[in-house]
């Protein structure tokens, strides 16, 4: 299964400025994530880029949403 896993692992794609962008973000208590993708190949979401962060005492009280 492990293997499998890794073969089937998602792999960074340059980006074709032809077809629209999607970004994907998620927000917990402890980091923020966002990644880039486009539905490009086998109409699947193929990754462009990933970004994280992993947020410090201060930021952990910051609100997540405009109010």
């Amino acid at each position: 299964m492990i293997k499998k896993k890794y073969i089937e692992a998602l792999i960074l794609i340059s980006p074709n400025w032809q077809v629209e962008f999607h970004v994907h973000i998620d927000a917990s208590l402890f980091t923020m994530e966002a990644m880039v993708a486009q539905n490009v190949i086998w109409k699947k979401y193929q990754p462009i880029m990933y970004v994280s962060r992993l947020l410090n005492r201060v930021k952990h009280d910051y609100n997540t949403t405009k109010e």
